[in-house]
């Protein structure tokens, strides 16, 4: 029996899931009142669209716009570049900072209900899906504080959510939806391009399947990368239009770069010719590019084969004996990768369920952001693996599902990933010894 047919409500289990969604991501909220390893850089950097001084940052710019604007119409002062790393926040802006992704990272569990409710087209499986969600540490984590990875999830799986809308209902409407947010997850980290890149393949296995015309994979392709692009231009449009006056991220870029900047020491010189805003896009990406290439080692930093595994976890702050960090529910994890490696096998020695679009798009997904991070040289660290992780997930529902007795009694699955979430809290919340 389904949720509605036990005479619950449809709404109830969004509800149930929303109202423990925001008490985890907000319990103790504000603690710790000191900076968490990498936010003071992260406060800095947004703050400049309050100031309009130039700044560089190795990552695409939306979630910092995002958080910029929530900040500014709560009237917060900005945190000026140099502020020492380990600050303990002399006023209340910090609560505002971390405001927006705690709100998101709260979300991710409605979103992943919509997904699975979509995929496995059974409630109890939507409501198992989102509870592995809501009972992950690392997603916990990674929404308490000045971080954006939840900005591209949330982008990322609601393009997944669009494209399967479309899957279904044809149309231009959900497919160019799919591919602005799309967009809007590879704005967030370059990371997130397998989000563009996902519908394509799966339209293209369609088409050697026999089940999609090559007409339809060009379009997706068209749309995935023409909405893409553009969302992704008009960020970078927006951002360098808001910071229009000299600033710490002259350092990073040509003099040309400098020379549309206010009171640059090149500004208004006749011998330096300006480069227009695709110029600047040029550049911007190039030393974006390079300063990822030199990002060096870390004792924290972890490699891609030790992520299914919950290996290596991050460490964000200690004070005293007491820590956080960034460590996922290991049984969840551990759950996941079996799930993904079964899954695999399955697939290998019976083809044809290649057709089962659930398993197909559990595989590739999960193998498109988690494989790519084998080719990369940079420093790594765990929260990489995060979209990897959800696809994991799916795939540990798609064995769930195939089993009648665990597809019926599938919300009870979740008490023992509850207790993982309980024992792996403390250092969630800081409140123990890693």
């Amino acid at each position: 029996m389904t949720f509605a047919e036990r005479g619950r409500p449809h709404w109830l289990p969004l509800a149930l899931l929303l109202a423990a969604a925001l008490a985890s991501r907000f319990l103790l909220f504000g603690h710790p009142r000191s900076a968490v390893i990498d936010e003071v850089y992260f406060a800095e950097y947004l703050s400049s669209y309050l100031t309009g001084d130039f700044y560089f940052d190795i990552h695409p710019p939306l979630a910092r716009l995002l958080i910029a604007g929530f900040a500014a119409s709560f009237g917060c002062k900005p945190v000026p570049f140099g502020t020492p790393w380990n600050l303990e926040y002399p006023d209340q802006d910090y609560l505002v900072l971390r405001f927006l992704p705690g709100l998101v990272g709260s979300l991710l569990p409605l979103l992943g209900y919509g997904l699975f409710l979509r995929l496995f087209r059974r409630r109890r499986l939507a409501f198992f899906g989102a509870g592995l969600l809501l009972l992950d540490n690392a997603l916990l984590v990674q929404s308490r504080f000045l971080f954006f990875d939840v900005f591209l999830l949330a982008a990322g799986f609601a393009s997944l959510l669009c494209y399967l809308y479309h899957r279904e209902r044809g149309g231009w409407g959900w497919l160019l939806t799919s591919a602005v947010l799309a967009g809007a997850a590879v704005s967030v980290k370059w990371v997130a391009l397998p989000f563009v890149l996902l519908p394509v393949a799966l339209d293209y296995l369609g088409f050697m399947l026999g089940e999609r015309r090559l007409r339809s994979v060009l379009k997706t392709a068209v749309a995935m990368l023409a909405g893409g692009v553009s969302l992704y231009l008009l960020v970078f449009a927006v951002h360098l239009h808001l910071l229009p006056h000299s600033g710490p991220g002259n350092a990073y870029v040509s003099p040309a770069f400098q020379q549309t900047l206010e009171d640059s020491p090149y500004a208004g010189r006749d011998d330096i010719q300006p480069l227009s805003f695709f110029g600047r896009l040029v550049e911007l990406h190039q030393a974006m590019y390079a300063a990822n290439q030199r990002m060096g080692g870390h004792p924290y930093s972890s490699r891609w084969y030790q992520w299914p595994l919950n290996e290596k976890p991050l460490a964000y702050w200690r004070q005293g004996e007491v820590d956080i960090a960034l460590k996922g529910n290991s049984l969840l994890w551990w759950a996941g990768s079996a799930s993904v490696a079964l899954l695999g096998l399955i697939l290998a020695l019976k083809p044809a369920l290649w057709r089962d679009p659930v398993a197909s798009l559990a595989l590739l997904g999960y193998l498109a952001n988690w494989l790519p991070f084998a080719l990369i040289d940079r420093v790594m660290f765990i929260h990489h693996y995060l979209p990897a992780l959800i696809f994991s997930v799916i795939a540990l529902g798609w064995l769930v599902a195939r089993v009648p007795w665990l597809a019926r009694h599938a919300p009870w699955l979740l008490l023992p990933f509850a207790l993982g979430f309980v024992a792996q809290a403390p250092q969630s919340y800081g409140l123990a010894p890693w």
